[in-house]
């Protein structure tokens, strides 16, 4: 971790960042090389062999005789040093390419450049196969570069200075996010990649090259693999046109999507005779620009990679029955309103019609956590599916605490849930934040306007700065837009939008944001997401309504890495199976070391429902199953479970379903 500090808009604030990134969140740690501790020894070259991750040992010395050393310079903790005043240059690899595949990776690392002649050069070199390079030249300039791209100034340093350097290296968006000394200086295209191939270290190494005495320390390579990111299925990594029949896969955005017949109302929503097909649209059917798919007499189900919760399914419904496949559970209608304030697989259904049932678009809201997700039709199209992984530190912020009535001014603060809000000046409409209203305020009330049940929080001519006591991997919230603009903040960034949906798409402080609105932009009730390293985050508007907001803290979640692929070096809970459960669910987990364990099942309120196993436990796998009775024999209600593993000095927590 390290230590940032950002200067917002409106308030300047410290914050502690870990590694992270917009496209992930759970994360496995593949490299930790601080070079002191063994097996690396001063006066030798740094150890070779990739081996199993967490890799304290380098893949491979390409080039020279990189050494370690006691210290150079101001690095007095057993750097690696690379030296090219000898005549022949040094290079060390990190490998990647034999590790799980990921769409995001974080590098972070010390470097100190002690001397460099004219034209050399030090370099950390990522190949994703092609090269792309951050330098740090004779002039004292850090450069970004993309071959065929562009180069970017990405600060500077001095000769003798250590240089914290941090790189967000997302796949999926072709990004890279560089951070030098804790502050962001480049958010830019990576170039298209599929892989990210090695990351290596080098001085020149052609023979005669320019003089460079270079050195870098507590090197981390992470990977972030999706148990708590949001997403959203747009489609557009489809293409225009292709149609899948019945029995094809495809993958959009690393979601498998399996067609499969579609189900109707043939005894319990049996699969109807015939075929069908999906088919990749364009003509904004779903009532969202871009491209969707068209459900024609099929069944698209989605493999979302875990749980997930809330989800949001955007959809155009033109003729034909629907139906819906919630964790194991199936139901058809007629059209997808007349399934609004039904339960399905535990998980609550409201729909949002934009017109004529059954003719018209529409949002299906799924309250709860689901595992598995099925959506069919016969002339149905489904467009920016959004959701977000479920994440086993939930914190949430829905004013249901505060009194109806209250009214805050600027600057006045106050504690909702897991949050402290503050309400700040508002910036009226514009193209930018610098028009700021001498008044407004926040107002809680109670009428279900944000389209949620309690309290709601009224932004009036003001912004709400919501702070969950550090910085989080992502924020979703509620809304409704009554009138005028909106503003949106993150990590120092001001947007100034005449609607919501504005926004969507855009980064900003660094971070993705895309809108769902449930019916028309600018006047309906919608979900806003916000993803990425977030430091400081404030939403507002002339006449703004927000609730149920939500978030992920920094550091929660278990690893997204196959736990047979690497050693555990953190607890990890792997989801239940089957999950929804009716009789009998299995439970597997690793522990990074033996020692005293407790595993549980709880309540959505946090009550302990049962204890299924206590005491010491060895390191490694291990296996337990429950019956779904309670600590005193009897079965449990249907509903949401959590279960936990709790070790000395961790507890990870997943969530389950249990069936009638």
């Amino acid at each position: 971790m390290f230590r940032k500090c950002l200067q917002y808009m409106w308030i300047g604030v410290c914050a502690v960042v870990a590694a992270g990134g917009a496209a992930g969140t759970a994360h496995a740690l593949l490299y930790d090389l601080d070079f002191e501790n063994p097996p690396h020894t001063a006066g030798f070259p740094p150890v070779v062999g990739a081996g199993p991750a967490v890799r304290h040992v380098i893949s491979e010395i390409s080039d020279g005789n990189p050494l370690v050393v006691s210290a150079l310079g101001a690095m007095v903790d057993q750097p690696c040093q690379f030296d090219a005043w000898d005549g022949e240059g040094d290079q060390i690899v990190l490998e990647l390419s034999d590790l799980p595949a990921s769409d995001f990776y974080t590098l972070e690392c010390d470097v100190l450049v002690e001397t460099i002649e004219a034209d050399a050069a030090f370099t950390i070199l990522f190949d994703a196969p092609n090269v792309r390079n951050i330098y740090f030249d004779s002039s004292g300039d850090i450069i970004a570069f993309v071959g065929g791209v562009a180069n970017w100034d990405i600060g500077n340093y001095n000769l003798g200075d250590i240089v914290h350097l941090r790189v967000d290296v997302d796949l999926q968006n072709d990004l890279w996010t560089i951070y030098v000394n804790g502050a962001l200086r480049l958010h830019e295209t990576f170039d298209s990649a599929s892989a990210l191939d090695a990351i290596r270290f080098s001085t020149d190494v052609y023979v005669g090259a320019p003089g460079c005495l270079a050195a870098i320390d507590n090197v981390t390579v992470e990977d972030w693999n999706g148990d708590a990111i949001c997403d959203r299925l747009g489609f557009s990594d489809l293409p225009l046109g292709a149609i899948y029949n019945i029995g094809d896969e495809f993958v959009t955005s690393g979601v498998t999507v399996k067609v499969e017949p579609f189900e109707e109302d043939l005894g319990s929503c049996g699969a109807a005779p015939g075929g069908g097909f999906v088919r990749v649209g364009g003509a904004n059917q779903a009532c969202r620009s871009g491209k969707e798919l068209e459900i024609n007499n099929a069944t698209a189900n989605f493999v979302l990679g875990g749980s997930v919760h809330d989800p949001l399914i955007p959809y155009g419904e033109f003729g034909g029955q629907v139906s819906l496949t919630i964790n194991g559970d199936c139901t058809w209608a007629e059209n997808f309103f007349d399934l609004s304030g039904t339960v399905l697989g535990g998980v609550t259904i409201t729909v949002f019609d934009q017109g004529v049932h059954g003719q018209s678009c529409g949002v299906v809201r799924l309250g709860g956590v689901v595992d598995e997700l099925k959506v069919g039709g016969q002339e149905l199209f489904v467009d920016m599916i959004s959701f977000c992984h479920v994440c086993p530190d939930l914190s949430r912020s829905a004013f249901d605490d505060q009194s109806v009535g209250t009214s805050y001014n600027p600057g006045d603060t106050f504690i909702s849930g897991a949050a402290k809000h503050t309400i700040r000046p508002f910036f009226l409409a514009g193209a930018t934040c610098a028009n700021p209203f001498a008044g407004g305020s926040g107002n809680v009330g109670n009428g279900a306007i944000a389209c949620g049940a309690g309290n709601e929080l009224e932004l009036f001519f003001a912004n709400d700065q919501i702070d969950f006591g550090g910085p989080v991997q992502w924020i979703a919230l509620s809304y409704r837009e009554v009138a005028g603009n909106v503003n949106l903040a993150v990590n120092g960034s001001c947007g100034n939008f005449t609607n919501m949906s504005d926004a969507n798409g855009i980064t900003l402080g660094g971070v993705t944001v895309w809108a769902v609105d449930y019916g028309f932009p600018g006047i309906s009730c919608g979900t806003l997401y916000a993803v990425g390293d977030i430091g400081d985050f404030a939403v507002g508007g002339q006449t703004l309504f927000i609730d149920n907001i939500r978030t992920c803290p920094v550091g929660a979640g278990t690893t997204g890495v196959d736990p047979t692929t690497l050693p555990a070096e953190v607890t990890r809970l792997m989801q239940n199976a089957p999950n929804p459960m009716r009789e009998m669910t299995t439970i597997r987990f690793d522990l990074p070391a033996a020692g005293s364990a407790q595993v549980t099942v709880h309540d959505v309120a946090g009550r302990l429902v049962q204890t299924l196993a206590e005491g010491r436990m060895d390191r490694g796998s291990h296996v337990v199953t429950w019956d779904g009775r309670d600590a005193r024999g009897r079965k449990v209600p249907a509903g949401i479970y959590n279960y936990r593993v709790a070790t000395a000095g961790t507890t990870v927590a997943r969530r389950m379903v249990v069936l009638p």
